[in-house]
């Protein structure tokens, strides 16, 4: 990145707390953003935490409708996808995350609507209906979240029903025949009731043809309803009661291979003549692939007792049911380069054509049921404020990836293994490449259970003219996982084999895990003047053990132990100029210890294992602005940087690719690179009203954002440059149409038609890209009432 963008983005920035995206008031102030992070509303320049929070307002122009869409706006923050589902993803902020999705083990990021916690990241990229604020919480949430928060937390904030008669339509058209429909009915039943009825259906075409059989890849299709009943029989008491459902289906994630080398064990690389590193626009299925297709519901009670004008008790009960299913093809570009260049075909000419190089399905199930009780309230004359709650988890998971009847890889190269000898040299070599990377499938089961007592008070103490805040929290939390596995699994030795048979093995594994943390946090907060706020923070956080569904025989009934984070951040959070600058800084170390790692398995593609790695820091900063430069026009920029790395790493592979003998291990930090660490990432964006109209409100938004380059790996090898994404809308506001208005937006991404990895998969013997979506733009109109 040249240094001339760098300083740039820190002139823009000099902020890094908060990144609270606001419109102008009628004064020419920054309005204050109200959050939850604390499970306290307070306004967000109050809160000792380093959030990015995004309202209503600001979620439409920046076309945020899931948890995904907010990785390119926020520093520090990357939400990448996962391979077996276009509706999962994995998040990352701060540098920790996890790569894999899995019904056996937790993420580092929580996920939570409503205060519901979302225990798997399958559906995460589907619509949510009605959202009224996202918040970004960077930094460990040990104590008042809890276990799955070591990276940090995210939450999604719906609108609430109210007692008023609202309606509100909105219509999307696109390019690639993008369409959206979202329907808003807010109804006052009684005095007493109100309900809140939201719906959005949405479909978009593939950007990558499919010339076989089969939907086009990333074709799109996803809807989402919610039906909210709010119930105040008291002043008091109030009674919030939600169903949510949401389906997504289309066609699978498109990779395509875009590096190889050229031999392989010294001889010729049957994968090399298929590399293409830019983003292909057709790609080929031979199996008919089959696409995704997931669906997620939840319940949600929430009752709120205010007891009194100090106390207020809280219960949140929740469903939640989660099934996926999906095909995804590895082979595309093989399959693909056979219709097209004839001369190079060194597998797939000699394959049937209805078999895939490497394909499987997936099926993914989960049901839980969360309840949190909390107490909030203040003492001793409002100097005191405490929160204290109890939390109970359960799940029941289950992923399926069955053997695949058409994968080269798996059952069509039995026949090949028994004639081997008779086999042309060509796919002699093809097939000693493969056969070892069998992926034969596997059955996993798993069941979670935890329980958590937490506690966090705030004490202003009656000195130094009332400016100092000291916060200390406790959570105890203890966590049990049981995890059962059936798997098929390859024998080598396939080349003397009479029996191909014999070369397979039917296993069952179980195991158990058990783990407990107290979780401490301490901070302690000055206000330096009004409007001008200090902070120091200490905390600690945990994610349980548990295990790895594409482990081996020897290591999925051991799982892997729990990972332990130390943080300590300092910050500060302003406002300025009569409140037109707001200005937050914040600053952190890391210091985290038995790091949960995903490693491959060579030579199985399929397999891989978790281990505890060892140690790993992480220090960094983020500096957000939030600018009034005119009552016209709004400046909003943010600054992240980190740097990783890791201190010690304990593998049974040393460097060189060996096995450690007898099943030790080795430090290999020197050749592992801490993942999903960009070391700089930045976001520009501007705010412009034009001057009155007359009929209506005219505005415009520019938004840059840049990323240095990182690894989804630690091996350094699967990886991504860096790249800026530039959008941009114009919005055409409060136009008189009856009782009602009318609002126009047209909107642009990714406007310079940048091409980057979103994912890399290192199969050692070929890499597998996804690409980014291709420019894209469309027209929104909605009529509110």
């Amino acid at each position: 990145m040249p240094y001339t963008r760098t300083w740039l983005a820190l002139a823009l920035s000099v902020a890094g707390a908060a990144q609270a995206q606001t419109v102008p008031q009628a004064s020419g102030a920054l309005e204050e953003l109200i959050v939850t992070a604390q499970r306290r509303e307070e306004n967000i320049q109050e809160a000792p935490i380093s959030i990015a929070a995004f309202g209503s307002e600001t979620l439409q122009k920046m076309g945020i409708a899931s948890v995904t869409d907010i990785d390119r706006t926020v520093p520090n923050v990357l939400l990448t996808p996962f391979p077996a589902s276009r509706t999962a993803a994995t998040a990352f902020i701060r540098g920790i995350g996890s790569v894999d999705v899995q019904a056996t083990k937790d993420a580092a990021v929580g996920i939570y609507v409503d205060g519901v916690f979302l225990g798997r990241a399958s559906g995460l990229a589907t619509e949510v209906a009605d959202l009224e604020r996202v918040e970004v919480l960077r930094g460990p949430q040990g104590t008042l979240y809890g276990r799955n928060t070591t990276g940090g937390a995210i939450n999604m904030v719906t609108t609430k029903p109210e007692n008023a008669l609202r309606f509100k339509q909105q219509i999307s058209v696109g390019n690639r025949d993008y369409w959206r429909s979202q329907t808003m009915l807010n109804v006052p039943i009684t005095d007493q009731l109100a309900a809140r009825l939201s719906y959005v259906g949405a479909r978009k075409n593939g950007w990558v043809k499919n010339a076989g059989s089969g939907p086009d890849f990333n074709e799109d299709k996803k809807e989402a309803g919610r039906v909210a009943l709010r119930w105040t029989p008291t002043d008091e008491l109030t009674v919030d009661y939600a169903y949510d459902r949401s389906h997504s289906s289309g066609g699978m994630s498109v990779y395509q291979i875009t590096d190889a080398p050229a031999q392989t064990n010294g001889n010729p690389n049957p994968f090399y003549p298929y590399v293409n590193p830019h983003r292909l626009g057709t790609l080929s299925v031979a199996n008919g692939g089959r696409g995704i297709d997931d669906s997620a519901s939840g319940h949600a009670l929430t009752l709120n007792w205010e007891v009194n004008a100090n106390l207020a008790l809280k219960s949140i009960t929740a469903y939640r049911s989660l099934d996926s299913g999906s095909y995804y093809d590895y082979g595309a570009s093989v399959n693909y380069r056979n219709r097209t260049d004839p001369p190079a075909q060194p597998i797939r000419a000699t394959l049937p054509n209805i078999s895939e190089v490497l394909d499987a399905g997936a099926s993914v199930t989960q049901r839980q049921m969360t309840q949190e009780f909390q107490a909030v309230g203040d003492a001793l004359d409002n100097r005191l404020e405490y929160i204290a709650g109890l939390f109970y988890f359960h799940e029941r998971g289950a992923d399926d990836q069955p053997v695949s009847t058409n994968n080269v890889i798996g059952l069509n190269a039995a026949p090949l293994g028994a004639n081997y000898a008779l086999l042309p040299a060509n796919l002699r070599a093809a097939y000693d490449l493969m056969a070892p990377n069998i992926w034969w499938g596997f059955k996993a089961k798993a069941e979670a259970e935890s329980y958590a007592a937490y506690g966090q008070a705030t004490y202003n103490p009656p000195v130094l003219d009332d400016r100092l805040k000291l916060t200390v929290g406790l959570r105890f939390t203890r966590d049990k996982r049981e995890a059962e596995k059936q798997a098929v699994s390859y024998d080598p030795g396939f080349v003397d084999a009479a029996d191909y048979g014999a070369l397979l093995s039917q296993w069952q594994q179980r195991g158990t895990r058990r783990s407990s943390r107290f979780t401490p946090a301490v901070t302690a907060a000055y206000d330096v003047a009004d409007g001008v706020n200090l902070y120091a923070k200490y905390s600690k956080a945990y994610r349980a053990g548990g295990f790895n569904t594409r482990a081996t025989r020897d290591t999925f009934g051991v799982g892997f132990a729990p990972e332990d984070l130390t943080a300590y951040e300092i910050g500060a959070k302003s406002d300025l100029l009569d409140n037109r600058l707001r200005l937050n800084v914040a600053a952190f170390h890391y210091d985290y210890d038995n790091q949960q790692v995903d490693q491959n398995v060579p030579p199985n593609i399929g397999a891989t294992t978790t281990v505890n790695a060892g140690k790993t820091q992480v220090d960094g900063a983020e500096v957000d602005v939030t600018a009034l430069l005119t009552d016209a026009l709004q400046l909003n920029a943010s600054y992240g940087y980190l740097h990783a790395r890791i201190k010690e790493f304990r593998d049974r592979v040393d460097c060189r690719g060996n096995t450690v003998p007898n099943g030790g291990t080795v430090d290999v930090s020197g050749c592992r690179h801490p993942s999903a660490s960009p070391q700089q990432s930045y976001t520009v964006a501007l705010d412009y009203a034009f001057p009155s109209l007359g009929f209506g409100e005219l505005s415009a938004r520019v938004q840059y954002h840049w990323e240095d380059a990182s690894f989804f790996t630690n091996k350094g090898v699967a990886g991504r440059g860096a790249f800026g994404l530039l959008d941009a809308s114009l919005q055409l506001a409060r136009v008189p149409a009856g009782p009602g208005s009318l609002r126009f937006q047209v909107w642009g991404r990714n406007l310079e038609n940048k091409q980057y990895a979103l994912h890399q998969i290192d199969f050692n013997s070929f890499v597998l890209t996804q690409f980014n979506e291709p420019r894209s733009f469309g027209l929104d109109a909605t009529y509110e009432y």
